[in-house]
């Protein structure tokens, strides 16, 4: 997409990263997405972490380091934070048993 968003890297290898977007927007059914708890979103350093989701419905999967990668606003990395391993290892679930889709960015 256009949109410059927050993602969870949830597997990384041979040059390529697959990731999972953060949303604000409140919008989706819970087998589509996962509210992050405050406190997680909070300590990830995440915008608005008061309505952050996870969109666990999709993976997107580019090359690393590439034109995908921008800066977080205001810094000079492109890094928010650390998820702790459960969440990434939730999400993971959560897409596989949703069956999302993979989706290559290159």
């Amino acid at each position: 997409g256009r949109k410059a968003r927050p993602v969870l890297v949830v597997a990384a290898g041979n040059g390529r990263v697959a990731v999972m977007p953060f949303t604000t927007k409140g919008e989706f059914s819970s087998n589509r997405a996962v509210r992050l708890p405050t406190e997680s979103a909070r300590a990830m350093g995440l915008p608005r972490p008061d309505e952050c989701w996870l969109l666990t419905s999709e993976i997107n999967v580019f090359n690393w380091v590439g034109f995908d990668i921008a800066l977080v606003p205001g810094k000079t990395t492109s890094r928010f934070g650390r998820a702790t391993p459960g969440l990434v290892a939730s999400a993971i679930a959560h897409f596989r048993e949703g069956r999302g889709q993979q989706t290559s960015r290159d």
